[in-house]
């Protein structure tokens, strides 16, 4: 995921290179994709790629940044301590009443289906939340079990006014966790 950050954006004409345009759309030979998009010769985008796997090799093998310790913010930490708590009516305090809920790939949810989709986490055992900075960014990671080594995956807050606005959950994607740098005490020590 560090590496896959790095990369810049391609732009063509000032304009962001879109996936669509390699998958079929314009329909070109795809030997031709690159060149025609880029207004390039094929040598020219053959060195382009050369460069590239050069530049991700390089990325790849550096070590990565040793990221600061952070304080948890207050908000995260109320609703760590209150879901593994299972205290559903004090999480529900914390949700906007607009909250949306991104189970990411699965479903996304809006509103009040939030604060009833919290319930269904009763009838699960297979988890416990920790505060923690996932590559510079304030996340929450989840621990299969509490001797777990590596949590399996990640929910992000988005806190506005004190109330959570956005809650994205990363359970049924938990390959994004594989390659990610965690940091933060609390995870730490959870680990």
């Amino acid at each position: 995921m560090r590496v896959f950050l790095c990369l810049p954006s391609i732009h063509v004409q000032g304009r962001p290179l879109e996936s669509r345009h390699f998958w079929g759309y314009p329909p070109w030979p795809a030997n031709r994709i690159p060149g025609a998009l880029l207004e390039l010769s094929l040598p020219a985008v053959k060195a382009a790629l050369h460069r590239g796997r050069l530049r991700l090799r390089e990325l790849a093998a550096a070590p990565p940044p040793e990221p600061p310790p952070r304080a948890t913010s207050p908000a995260v930490a109320r609703y760590v301590a209150l879901f593994n708590a299972r205290d559903w009516d004090g999480v529900r305090a914390l949700l906007a009443e607009d909250v949306q809920l991104d189970l990411v790939s699965r479903a996304q949810r809006t509103g009040r289906a939030v604060g009833d989709h919290l319930s269904n986490h009763d009838r699960y055992s297979d988890w416990h939340l920790v505060p923690a900075w996932l590559e510079g960014r304030e996340v929450i990671v989840v621990f299969r079990a509490r001797g777990d080594a590596r949590p399996g995956y990640f929910i992000e807050l988005t806190v506005e006014n004190g109330k959570v606005r956005l809650i994205r959950d990363f359970r049924y994607v938990p390959y994004v966790m594989q390659d990610a740098m965690m940091a933060g005490s609390a995870a730490e020590d959870a680990m």
